[in-house]
């Protein structure tokens, strides 16, 4: 996906969902001397997900600008053949015009959508459907006592694997294991997943200790 972000308009909260870019991703960053800044956090974000990224800083000020920058920019990627899903990153509803050109006078495969952050630009990337699970779940609401009560689980249960594993190779692997218990209840799911994990003689191993040793 190539994903265009009016910077000076979103600011940092233009930039949530950065996480859930990955190496298939173009992310273009429009800014200028009015907001220099960014979150740490959300730097390291575009750069550990691998993402191709571009900065491009708006040389002279003025108004609208770094709009006509990303207009440019976007004819620019869409002449040099891109033709995939787009996102442009941006408040300013001006953008709107633009999608408007290429759907009624350009190329009719392309897509652009105008979203207040990245993690809403992502999620017209359809053809990424596992991303987009991720992001369904990721931002749905959940209940507190339920998750509370998961947690709570969850802990009793690694401290538990924690006392069997102690002393043994396996005690660095302690939250691998555990999530296999979490995550399936029947034993031949977990004696599958063991071995997927830990190959066949190790997750033999951890299989047979869970098994009647975890409960």
């Amino acid at each position: 996906m190539l994903i265009l972000i009016d910077y000076e308009n979103v600011k940092n909260a233009g930039l949530t969902g950065a996480e859930f870019l990955n190496k298939s991703d173009k992310v273009i960053i429009f800014y200028s001397s009015h907001v220099p800044t960014m979150q740490r956090f959300n730097w390291e974000h575009l750069i550990n997900s691998g993402c191709e990224l571009e900065i491009v800083k708006l040389v002279n000020d003025g108004k609208n600008g770094l709009d006509f920058y990303i207009a440019c920019k976007l004819a620019e990627e869409i002449g040099s053949g891109y033709d995939g899903k787009i996102s442009i990153i941006s408040l300013d509803k001006g953008f709107n015009a633009v999608c408007d050109y290429w759907k009624y006078r350009g190329k009719v495969s392309i897509n652009i959508a105008v979203c207040k952050d990245i993690r809403n630009g992502l999620k017209n990337d359809r053809n990424s459907l596992e991303r987009a699970r991720k992001l369904e779940m990721g931002f749905e609401n959940i209940k507190i006592d339920t998750e509370y009560l998961v947690y709570k689980e969850r802990q009793r249960i690694e401290h538990e694997v924690a006392d069997v594993f102690k002393g043994t190779k396996y005690d660095v692997v302690i939250p691998q294991i555990t999530n296999i218990i979490m995550n399936n209840v029947s034993p031949k799911s977990r004696y599958i997943d063991s071995l997927k994990a830990f190959g066949k003689i190790d997750g033999l191993r951890i299989y047979n200790i869970i098994k009647t040793e975890v409960v």
